[in-house]
């Protein structure tokens, strides 16, 4: 898959997502972002780990790998 980079390639992780498609990743960088919605397999990566980086997940229901985030408000 491809690698996207938020905010390098795209001001938000949702923009990101959007262009994303199966097997893709994103590499996240220091912030904390907007609730997502997740629609294929993808991975999501914060470059700096779990204390630098937060989303509100949203109610995540498709299949996500999270490395080096703390997840909010999932369900």
């Amino acid at each position: 898959g491809v690698t996207h980079n938020v905010p390098a390639d795209f001001s938000t992780i949702q923009l990101a997502i959007d262009s994303a498609v199966e097997g893709d990743t994103i590499l996240v960088a220091p912030g904390t972002y907007d609730p997502i919605s997740i629609y294929e397999n993808i991975s999501i990566i914060s470059t700096n780990g779990p204390l630098s980086t937060t989303i509100d997940g949203g109610g995540v229901e498709k299949s996500v790998y999270f490395l080096g985030y703390i997840v909010t408000n999932s369900t």
